[in-house]
């Protein structure tokens, strides 16, 4: 597992990380293997500007391509009124992630939960019940689809800068989701396998049948 160096988890991520554990023995002894995708939060903050830098680029060539900007004036209100948006659609983004999850999950929304890593200032959402892979893809790129790039589009048919800067943002938010579903996609699918979200570090934990096959409840 990749957990941050002198991290302290708060008691609902403790209680997490010892369901986690729990969990882990139940599934070995059915038969399941370990296959651990995560990736380190600072990596992934890092690694956001790298993975998303295509996206951000072929969104701004679109929108000026569209609305040619003669002059950027944008006054102070509209600065503060841009950050308490901007802070909107971060807590906005995890509560999608939430939303998606919880109408696929096995125990619906009562198996979503989320947490702040603290030292990087990084909000989270996460799933306790396995899910396919499809449904766990659905779920990590849903906030950038809708908030990044479907936020972009609107921007881009409004004409309005100010909308399309928080796009960006949002579009370089979701790096970390992005570079997580790229790990994933790149690790072979197997029949059988159940996907679970890390409970409080970034990335997430494939369970896979020893012998190919789906254990026998």
């Amino acid at each position: 597992m990749v957990e941050q160096p002198g991290r302290k988890l708060t008691p609902r991520e403790q209680a997490r990380r010892e369901a986690f554990q729990a969990l882990r023995e139940r599934m070995r002894a059915q038969g399941y293997q370990e296959v651990d995708l995560m990736v380190d939060v600072v990596q992934a903050n890092g690694m956001a500007v790298v993975v998303m830098l295509p996206f951000l680029v072929a969104a701004a060539v679109l929108f000026f391509a569209v609305n040619p900007v003669k002059e950027l004036h944008i006054p102070l209100s509209g600065m503060v009124l841009w950050l308490l948006a901007f802070l909107m659609l971060m807590v906005l983004h995890e509560a999608i992630h939430g939303l998606t999850w919880g109408l696929m999950a096995p125990h619906g929304f009562k198996a979503i939960a989320f947490g702040v890593i603290w030292q990087m200032l990084t909000p989270y959402c996460t799933c306790t019940d396995g899910l396919k892979r499809w449904q766990y893809l659905l779920g990590g790129l849903m906030p950038t689809l809708i908030l990044g790039f479907g936020l972009a589009g609107l921007a881009t048919v409004q004409g309005s800068l100010w909308l399309f800067s928080l796009a960006e943002v949002m579009i370089l938010g979701g790096g970390g989701d992005f570079l997580i579903m790229f790990k994933m996609l790149r690790h072979p699918q197997k029949s059988g396998a159940v996907y679970y979200d890390h409970p409080y570090e970034c990335g997430l934990v494939v369970f896979e049948p020893a012998n190919g096959d789906a254990p026998a409840a």
